[in-house]
C-alpha cells in the first residue's frame, strides 16, 4: 500500500497544466533567438520551437495528461540551451580570429623593424602601424569581422614588404 501515495502524488502532478514548464521552454527559446542561434544554430532553434509548438498543442488537446507534454517542453529546453551554446560560441569565433590576428601583425611589424624596415620604408611602416590601430579599435568597438579584415589585409602587406627587406 505504498504505493498508492506514490502514485496518487504524480497523477495529482499531472492533473495541471506545467505552465512552469512552458514557462521554462518558452524563456530559454526566445534567449537562444536572442544570442544568435537563428544565425550559428538554426537547425537546433528549429527543433526547439517546432517542440515548444508541439508542447503547446498537447496541451490544448484537452488530454488531462500532460506528462507528454512536459517531455516535450523538457526538449525544448535542451534543444533551446544547445542552441544558445553554440551561437555563443559562434559569437566568440570572431573576435578569436581578429585577435589572433593583431598577434600575428604586432609579430610581423617587430620582425619587419628588426630588418631595417623603419628606416628603408618609413610611409609604409606608418601606414601598417596605422592599420592595426584601426584593427584594434574595430574589435574595441565590437566589429571583430572588420577587425579581422583589416588584419588579414595587414599581414598581406607585411607579408610583401617582409619579402622586399630579403
Amino acid at each position: 500500500m505504498k504505493l498508492a501515495p506514490a502514485l496518487l502524488l504524480i497523477c495529482t502532478a499531472c492533473a495541471q497544466a506545467p505552465t512552469k514548464e512552458m514557462e521554462l521552454a518558452a524563456i530559454r527559446v526566445a534567449s537562444a533567438r536572442k544570442a544568435g542561434a537563428g544565425i550559428y544554430a538554426p537547425e537546433l532553434l528549429r527543433e526547439a520551437d517546432e517542440a515548444l509548438a508541439s508542447a503547446r498543442s498537447q496541451i490544448a488537446g484537452g488530454s488531462r495528461n500532460y506528462r507528454p507534454a512536459i517531455r516535450t517542453a523538457a526538449f525544448a529546453c535542451i534543444r533551446a540551451d544547445e542552441a544558445r551554446s553554440y551561437a555563443l560560441d559562434g559569437r566568440r569565433k570572431p573576435s578569436a580570429d581578429a585577435e589572433r590576428l593583431i598577434r600575428e601583425v604586432e609579430a610581423l611589424l617587430d620582425l619587419t623593424r628588426s630588418r631595417g624596415a623603419s628606416s628603408r620604408f618609413p610611409e609604409i611602416m606608418s601606414a601598417m602601424e596605422a592599420r592595426l590601430e584601426a584593427q584594434r579599435a574595430s574589435l574595441a568597438e565590437g566589429r571583430p569581422e572588420t577587425s579581422r579584415e583589416m588584419g588579414l589585409l595587414t599581414k598581406a602587406g607585411l607579408l610583401e614588404l617582409d619579402r622586399k627587406l630579403r
